[in-house]
Parts: structure tokens; sequence; C-alpha cells
């Protein structure tokens, strides 16, 4: 294989992952998927692991009956601890934070690790249902691993002037 394809591959491979990495959109791991009242909610969250700090959520409501996608009741999220060490969080869902506008979202902060019990409110013009469970939550990522992406740059901009370096120097 000729360096210029090599250098072609780090190029093409060094865009997709920045694209890649850049890229976001409701839905995600499915944590909750259960008949609520009249509807079927679904909840996902964005990431597969989720740790101690500011997560995505999204919900999806359907109509039981139909199938069909509902928009138009009022999502609430409420985490509470399961050792008590924190107060109940309340958080509105809503379509408007949702890139698909099928889903309703909010971003909900978990101050600690440990279990959260998660309640799940629809309300709609006849009432309220309620569903309820539980997710496990990590420790939070050290701060120095948000930190990778600025600590590579610098080599691979010195990897792409090496390769520019040999294209040239085999092109005279």
């Amino acid at each position: 294989m000729s360096v210029r394809c090599i250098a072609n591959l780090v190029l093409i491979y060094g865009s997709l992952s920045l694209i890649a990495s850049s890229a976001s959109g409701d839905g995600g791991t499915v944590r909750f998927r259960q008949d609520v009242g009249v509807y079927k909610a679904t909840l996902f969250t964005e990431t597969a692991v989720l740790r101690a700090g500011t997560a995505d959520m999204s919900v999806l409501i359907e109509d039981q009956g139909t199938g069909r996608f509902v928009t138009d009741v009022d999502v609430t999220i409420v985490i509470t601890p399961t050792d008590q060490s924190h107060r109940p969080r309340h958080y509105s869902v809503t379509s408007s934070q949702a890139t698909n506008q099928l889903f309703q979202s909010t971003r909900v902060n978990f101050p600690a690790a440990g279990v959260w019990r998660v309640d799940l409110r629809v309300a709609h013009a006849t009432g309220e249902e309620y569903g309820t469970f539980h997710l496990t939550v990590g420790d939070s990522r050290p701060r120095w691993v948000h930190m990778i992406p600025w600590i590579a740059l610098p080599f691979v901009v010195i990897v792409m002037f090496g390769l520019h370096e040999t294209l040239v120097s085999r092109s005279s």
C-alpha cells in the first residue's frame, strides 16, 4: 500500500471521526418501556452508561389502542435517590428541547452515583398516568477524560504534517 493511499485513509478516517463524535439525536438506550395507563411510554437515555452529572433523557409516548404517537400530553420526570441522600428533582419534558418532534426530552442532573428511582408522570385531558422504574448511575468521569481530544489534536497535526512532507519529498 502506498504512502499516498495511507495518507488518504488517515485523512478520511479523521474526518469521519470528527463528524461522528459531533452527531447527536434523540433516542439512545431504552431504559423503560411500559404501559402507563392508556399509553405506552418509552424512556431513552443518550448514553449506554449513565454517570453522575447531566444526562439527556427522551420520552416517546404512544396510544396503546392505536399505536400512534402522542405529543399533546405533559410529561414530568421526578428522580429520587433510593438512599434518600438528595431531595427529589422534578424535570418537565418538552418537545421543544427534542430534535425529533415525536420525542419529548430534557436534561436531568444526577448529583451522585447510586440507584435512582425515576417516576414518569403523563398528564392528559382526562387525568394523569404514572410509571416507576430504577436506574443505576455510575461515578462521574474524571475531568481529564474530557480533555483527550485536545491532548490528541497536536499529535494528529504532527502526523498529518509528516505525511504531507513524505508525499512532497517523494513527488519531487
